[in-house]
């Protein structure tokens, strides 16, 4: 552990990411001809980036269900200005071309420090040295000054931090204000893992460096570490639109977790619990879950080192997601597929949490495993009891509440499977299956394919599956 200083405060500098990647983040595995794409064109002067033609193209990717392995050839269209920005933030970047050779991959690294602050240190003391940056543009949830006296400090942007807002017209509406505030070189970022998917994303965009400050247990287990930026498309699915850009450097100051609401701070708890799954660490997960259900917050704050460090260890080996990271999804393919419902039919207030759905998702996944996986029954136990015992797991009721429909309708599943087959981790075009990430034991993924980490299974399997859960939840 390394300790910095920061006037008479001492911050704690647990890690350090490095990260090296290509732009695009894929290669192309197949092409898809966009020759007779003719977008309408109204409004394309008014907006910073996202212009009709350009959401035009998005809207036709997603509808078509392209994934981010088929490249975008643009050969002959018409407009291509658009389609190449379009590719640009489709699932995260697509190869594009607009000759008959493909423009080569530009190589891209770095690296970026997180800092700890002491847990009773508070936010105002610890964002001092961030906010004596010039040029500064600074995007705060607007949350965060119900809760915190951050007086000392100006924000030029309050984001209403919610899945319904976290989409482009969002991230056009920050750029905007970047722009009439001149275009600060660099920006200030304090908030959840909305407003810091939402607002870094729209930092790349202007091609701003930035600092995130997380406030929420997830955004500091997950959404600050590891470059994934994005917003939701509306009715495709989450973060199916943004990019891979790193910050300059994190800071996360444990005090905010004071001002979270039980449901909330154990929201975040369900990436924690997966991290220590992952990890193949029983005694931290069991910690965790008692910390989670007890709401310690001296006992979480001990743990962030550990929470936030395998997530960046894997990033610093793969931060495109090409491989190994693919694994931080555990939980995800099924909790992304619950949001989307649960947005679909319930205004923002009534909307599933993330953690929430990452709880169930991960519950279903290790109920998998114990249908596909050889000698898994016992550890998928332990760790579905470790959830129950966090708190994490809605009711069946409250569960259908934020679903906005039961889970024994006959409706219910032909919604799920829709969500299931077009979630962005899928890396082909059939649609009678998709990849799922599975444990094998504490620690050790599962997968039917040599240094695979993807298992492909058919709807069918899913689907015999998701009726027992259904039955049995929650567990």
């Amino acid at each position: 552990m390394k300790l910095i200083s920061q006037g008479n405060l001492i911050l704690k500098t647990n890690l350090t990411v490095n990260w090296t990647m290509q732009n695009p983040p894929t290669s192309a595995k197949a092409w898809h001809s966009w020759a007779s794409f003719n977008p309408n064109l109204t409004g394309h002067n008014e907006s910073i980036f996202f212009d009709s033609a350009t959401r035009e193209a998005l809207d036709l990717a997603l509808s078509q269900k392209l994934d981010r392995f088929t490249g975008w050839e643009a050969l002959g269209a018409p407009e291509r200005g658009p389609l190449a920005k379009a590719a640009s933030v489709f699932k995260r970047g697509v190869p594009f071309k607009s000759c008959d050779t493909e423009s080569e991959a530009v190589p891209l690294s770095g690296s970026y420090p997180i800092e700890i602050a002491p847990a009773h240190i508070h936010p105002v003391e610890a964002l001092k040295e961030a906010f004596l940056t010039k040029n500064l543009f600074v995007v705060i949830d607007r949350n965060i000054p119900e809760h915190w006296n951050l007086s000392p400090f100006k924000a030029d942007f309050h984001l209403e931090a919610n899945e319904k807002n976290k989409n482009v017209d969002t991230v056009e509406h920050i750029c905007k204000a970047a722009k009439k505030a001149r275009s600060p070189d660099h920006w200030l970022i304090i908030g959840g893992g909305i407003t810091a998917d939402t607002a870094a994303f729209a930092a790349n965009i202007m091609k701003k460096s930035f600092t995130l400050v997380p406030t929420t247990l997830l955004a500091m287990a997950d959404a600050c570490v590891g470059g994934k930026t994005g917003v939701n498309a509306h009715p495709f699915g989450k973060n199916l639109i943004g990019s891979f850009a790193f910050p300059e450097k994190v800071l996360v100051i444990p005090q905010f977790l004071k001002s979270l609401s039980t449901r909330v701070l154990r929201s975040g708890g369900a990436e924690c619990l997966k991290h220590a799954f992952l990890a193949g660490k029983p005694e931290k997960a069991a910690k965790i879950a008692d910390a989670l259900k007890e709401v310690n917050l001296l006992s979480l704050s001990e743990e962030l080192e550990f929470i936030i460090e395998l997530k960046a260890k894997v990033v610093a080996e793969d931060p495109t997601e090409k491989g190994k990271r693919a694994t931080l999804n555990l939980g995800h393919t099924l909790a992304h597929a619950l949001e989307a419902i649960s947005h679909k039919h319930n205004p923002p207030d009534q909307h599933i949490h993330h953690g929430e759905a990452v709880a169930v998702g991960l519950a279903f996944c290790f109920l998998i495993s114990k249908k596909v996986v050889p000698n898994s029954v016992s550890s998928m136990d332990t760790m579905i009891g470790c959830l129950i015992n966090s708190g994490l797991m809605p009711t069946k009721s409250r569960l259908q509440e934020h679903l906005g429909l039961s889970l024994d309708d006959e409706q219910t599943w032909p919604q799920v499977s829709h969500y299931l087959l077009n979630d962005k981790k899928k890396s082909d075009h059939h649609q009678d299956a998709c990849n799922w990430i599975l444990l094998e034991e504490w620690g050790k993924i599962f997968s039917d394919k040599p240094d695979g980490f993807l298992v492909r299974l058919p709807l069918s399997k899913i689907r015999e599956v998701w009726d027992q859960f259904v039955r049995e939840y929650p567990l």
